[in-house]
């Protein structure tokens, strides 16, 4: 099966997301002149993934459990918050956008905390099949994957002004992450939790 850990997103942050969303599709089609085609993810399906799995046996699920539980036992919980527009692989041909932490969290201990959970995650989940990312770690949310006219969504991102104003998005609270099956069909992707694990409160 296709699996990833995940944090899931509570409503008033997934509501909040769906509005930017839908401000980001109106000036999109109202500036952008050229051919352009992109696909909006659905905001029930938008999570912060900490790390991806890719293909797994089933009998790896419950040794999975085991080994996150381990690696979580002592770990608080994280807030992460949401404030900043930005695009990979960058901002002058994006082909996936998210939103993340503002630039001057990663110098925070909230940020240093986050990546320690994410390296412990890492770490538990080496000897499973399709373990082992070549990219770090580093926590965004996608809400757009930009399938043609690269340059002019570029364009209408930075006459927005979204790129520089701090979105009122809120924090993303890390409290209980779950390994999520993933399954593709016509009409989009499917998460199923298979499990949760909780942080300390």
């Amino acid at each position: 099966m296709r699996a990833f850990l995940a944090v899931a997103l509570a409503t008033d942050v997934r509501e909040r997301i769906a509005a930017l969303q839908q401000e980001l599709k109106t000036f999109v089609a109202s500036t952008c002149a050229g051919r352009i085609r992109v696909t909006w993810v659905k905001p029930e399906t938008i999570h912060l993934t900490l790390k991806f799995l890719g293909e797994i046996d089933a009998d790896a699920v419950e040794p999975l459990r085991v080994r996150v539980s381990a690696a979580m036992e002592d770990r608080p919980a994280v807030d992460i918050p949401i404030g900043a527009l930005g695009a990979f692989p960058r901002i002058e041909a994006p082909r996936a956008l998210w939103i993340g932490p503002p630039s001057h969290w990663s110098s925070l201990a909230q940020a240093n905390q986050a990546e320690e959970l994410a390296a412990r995650i890492e770490q538990a989940c080496e000897e499973f099949a399709g373990a082992g990312g070549t990219h770090p770690w580093r926590p965004h949310l996608t809400i757009a994957r930009v399938r043609e006219g690269e340059r002019e969504i570029a364009q209408a991102l930075r006459a927005s002004g979204l790129l520089t104003r701090s979105l009122q998005i809120g924090s993303l609270r890390v409290g209980e992450i779950s390994l999520m099956k993933s399954e593709m069909r016509p009409d989009g992707p499917v998460h199923t939790p298979l499990w949760s694990v909780s942080l300390i409160r």
